[in-house]
């Protein structure tokens, strides 16, 4: 589920942070996962920057994957492969303690 941002950044003013560093899961194989992607790609020619790292399968996309990819600092998952609650399970529990860490950080 992919959500539109009520703001927009105007592609003559130049970002000041990094793109965003997001995962996309997303099996390519039939009109949905493509319509998904069409989705993604209107998203950034809107003006937002995102560093998109593509996995399609969910033999590519594994726990050890989510592990690297959080390791690396990750911004967001956009997920849409089936067979893949176990490391969605995983994902969430490891995002949960890492917010918690950075609350405390914070404090």
């Amino acid at each position: 589920i992919m959500c539109r941002m009520t703001r927009t950044r105007s592609r003559k003013t130049p970002a000041l942070t990094p793109p965003r560093r997001v995962v996309v899961a997303l099996r390519m194989a039939g009109i949905a996962g493509q319509d998904k992607l069409n989705g993604i790609f209107e998203h950034l020619s809107a003006g937002h920057r995102w560093q998109l790292i593509i996995y399609r399968t969910r033999h590519e996309f594994t726990a050890d994957v989510v592990r690297h990819e959080l390791a690396r600092e990750a911004d967001g998952f956009i997920v849409g492969i089936p067979d893949t609650a176990a490391v969605l399970e995983w994902c969430s529990a490891a995002v949960k303690k890492r917010v918690k860490s950075r609350h405390r950080q914070i404090l």
